[in-house]
């Protein structure tokens, strides 16, 4: 499935952004004939379809170097099957006995860091601009329950963001 942002919000300090698909976490990378990051068409997939939206973004990275930035990111994990009544998707069939909180695979550290170095060069120039991190795993509940990562960044305030 395509990924795509399916809801986008702009503002003077940054952005939000929501994007379609079962989050993915970071993998290792792999020894060929050198070393590779086996997930980088994925990662350049996320990145495009945040910077297709967003017009600051076509222009260059929205946070220079020199701006620490607040992330918060929000995997909202694809729910399986038997969270259904009849194990069939479609809304208005999740069992209410299911659970919002997951703690299985993949670890969260894992799944920041993919979006993380999807959004360097991107968003911003270098993921070691973060200077506040928030992150959530949650099952879905939206629709068909097929995942999606709801990613905010705003340059960092800090009075505010402490």
């Amino acid at each position: 499935m395509a990924q795509e942002v399916i809801d986008l919000t702009i503002e003077p300090d940054g952005f939000t952004a929501t994007v379609t698909g079962q989050p993915m976490a970071m993998p290792r990378p792999r020894l060929g004939s050198h070393f590779y990051n086996p997930a980088r068409n994925i990662m350049n997939a996320f990145a495009r379809s945040v910077r297709d939206q967003i017009p600051e973004l076509s222009t260059g990275i929205l946070f220079e170097r020199n701006q620490p930035i607040a992330v918060d990111i929000t995997f909202y994990m694809r729910r399986p099957n038997h969270h259904f009544r009849g194990r069939i998707r479609g809304n208005g069939r999740l069992k209410t006995t299911s659970g919002m909180v997951t703690a299985c695979k993949p670890d969260i550290d894992n799944l920041a860091k993919f979006v993380l170095d999807s959004l360097k060069g991107v968003a911003y120039a270098d993921d070691s601009q973060v200077v506040k991190l928030v992150l959530y795993k949650i099952m879905d509940s939206e629709g068909e329950c097929n995942g999606a990562t709801k990613v905010q960044i705003k340059r960092f305030n800090k009075i505010v963001d402490m």
